[in-house]
């Protein structure tokens, strides 16, 4: 049984309060870090490393700099994780208003068996149940895909 850890990746603070309100109100046990860059999402994860235990999701925004549209730390932190081999214990939701067809092509390119889906926040309404069932597939299942 995994302990429900969950590392939210995200530069906004309303969309951290709806995830964790929308994910603990399904599972109140649920333990969700939030980091709002790509440094803190770094030293975050590597203070779960030296505990033994790493989050078995990353909920990721692409761009973790509001006024940067084109800005994609949150695809540089999934190469992070890719690159020492950390997503085989960690999957990975995206989750962007940053999601574009140009996005989309590169993210599943290059990381199609490391993201376990793809969520656009401007459609995230007609979403919640679905992204709520991929999250819980996450936590059973550390490593869950959908490909």
């Amino acid at each position: 049984m995994t302990l429900g850890v969950i590392l939210h990746v995200e530069d906004d603070d309303n969309w951290i309060e709806i995830i964790k309100k929308l994910l603990q109100d399904k599972k109140p046990n649920l333990i969700i870090q939030s980091a709002k860059s790509l440094k803190e999402a770094r030293l975050l994860y590597g203070d779960f490393l030296l505990t033994g235990h790493v989050p078995e999701l990353v909920i990721l925004d692409i761009s973790l700099v509001m006024e940067n549209k084109n800005d994609k730390s949150g695809i540089e932190f999934a190469e992070t994780l890719i690159s020492f081999g950390l997503t085989e214990k960690t999957s990975i939701i995206i989750l962007s208003e940053n999601v574009n067809i140009e996005n989309l092509v590169e993210l599943f390119r290059k990381y199609k068996t490391t993201v376990a889906d793809v969520f656009r926040k401007g459609e995230f309404r007609d979403e919640i149940d679905r992204f709520v069932e991929t999250v819980l597939k996450c936590l059973e299942k550390p490593n869950y895909k959908i490909c």
